[in-house]
C-alpha cells in the first residue's frame, strides 16, 4: 500500500515541474554590447540588472536596469552612464527594500570607487554613494561582491587590493544617506577574497568567502572556504 501512495505522490510532483511556466527569449535593448547580473522576481515583473558597454573607443561602460513581464518581453530599460566617467555592476548585488531597489558595484570617477546606487522601480537612478579602497589612497582597487540590506543600513563585502600586494575583503557600512559608520579590511598573508554576505538570524551578518595563495607560491597550493560571521559593528564574532 505504501508503494501505491508513493508513486502517485511522485508522479503529481513530476507534473506539477511540467507545468511550471517558462520562457527563453532573446532581448535586443538597443547597445551593442550588454549582460545581466542580477535579478529579482516579483509576482508582476522581472527586475533586472547589469552592464551595457559601446564597442568602439573608449568603450565605455554603464549600469543597466531593466524592467521585464513575466513573459520576459522588456518593457523598461535605463542606464546609469557618462561620457567620461564608466560604472560597472558585474555582480548579483541587487536587492529590493521597502524604499526602492539598491545594487554595489564600482565605478571610475575617474579613479577606481565602490559605488553604490539606489532606484526607483521605474529605474530612475535616486542617488548614487562612492566609497574608497579601505587603504586609500595608498591602494585604490576595490571590486563589490557583495551587499546585505537591513531597515537602515547597508553592508558592502567587497574584494580590495590591500598593502604587500595582498587582498583583502573590505566590509563598509553605511546608512541610507550614503554616511559611513564603519570601514574594515579582514584578511592575513593570503589572497582573501569576498563571496557574498547575508544577515543572520540574530540581526549580525554572515560573511563567505576564501582564501588561497595562488599567485604567491609556485608550489603546495592551497584554497579554503572562509565563512565568518561579524556583529552590527564590524567586529568579528567567530570564523
Amino acid at each position: 500500500m505504501k508503494g501505491l501512495i508513493v508513486f502517485p505522490l511522485i508522479f503529481s510532483s513530476i507534473t506539477s515541474l511540467w507545468a511550471q511556466p517558462t520562457f527563453n527569449v532573446r532581448t535586443r535593448l538597443g547597445f551593442p554590447a550588454a549582460t545581466f547580473s542580477g535579478v529579482i522576481a516579483t509576482d508582476s515583473c522581472y527586475f533586472v540588472t547589469g552592464i551595457i558597454a559601446d564597442t568602439v573607443p573608449p568603450y565605455r561602460t554603464g549600469a543597466l536596469f531593466a524592467k521585464f513581464d513575466l513573459e520576459g518581453n522588456p518593457t523598461l530599460v535605463k542606464t546609469l552612464s557618462s561620457t567620461t566617467y564608466t560604472y560597472e555592476t558585474w555582480r548579483p548585488t541587487l536587492l529590493e527594500a521597502p524604499d526602492g531597489l539598491w545594487v554595489s558595484g564600482y565605478a571610475l570617477l575617474p579613479e577606481i570607487r565602490g559605488i553604490l546606487i539606489h532606484y526607483n522601480s521605474n529605474g530612475d537612478t535616486l542617488e548614487t554613494f562612492p566609497f574608497f579602497n579601505y587603504y586609500y589612497p595608498a591602494k585604490t582597487f576595490i571590486s563589490p561582491q557583495g551587499m546585505a540590506i537591513t531597515a537602515d543600513k547597508l553592508v558592502v563585502a567587497s574584494d580590495i587590493e590591500s598593502i604587500g600586494l595582498r587582498a583583502n575583503i573590505s566590509l563598509v557600512c553605511m546608512d541610507k544617506s550614503g554616511a559611513i559608520s564603519w570601514n574594515y579590511s579582514l584578511g592575513g598573508n593570503l589572497y582573501d577574497w569576498a563571496g557574498s554576505i547575508i544577515p543572520s538570524i540574530n540581526n549580525n551578518y554572515l560573511v563567505g568567502g576564501r582564501k588561497t595563495n595562488s599567485g604567491i607560491v609556485f608550489q603546495n597550493y592551497i584554497s579554503q572556504t572562509w565563512l565568518f560571521e561579524i556583529d552590527t559593528l564590524g567586529q568579528m564574532l567567530w570564523q
